[in-house]
């Protein structure tokens, strides 16, 4: 018996902007997507003291911050939704 493939996209990268706009952020140190069996998984990485990538939502709004915890890295993965219009924290 076989498994059914998950439902899933690979949405466009561009429903994801990244921005620089305060005067400490830096540009990401990876953004790298990849697809298995249909799916787009992305995963934005970002190094430095006290690395941290804030996250907002479509209209600006914040929806938090991830912190490298001291490790002088932090990771944040998203997958495509189902219907194939916006990248989901994994």
């Amino acid at each position: 018996t076989t498994s059914p493939m998950p439902v899933c996209q690979t949405c466009d990268p561009n429903l994801i902007v990244k921005s620089q706009t305060e005067e400490w952020a830096k540009p990401m140190d990876g953004d790298v997507t990849e697809v298995k069996h249909g799916c787009a998984n992305r995963t934005f990485t970002c190094r430095g003291t006290a690395a941290m990538i804030n996250v907002f939502g479509p209209n600006h709004e914040s929806l938090g911050s991830i912190d490298d915890g001291g490790t002088g890295t932090v990771t944040f993965p998203v997958t495509c939704n189902v219907n194939d219009n916006a990248w989901v924290n994994s």
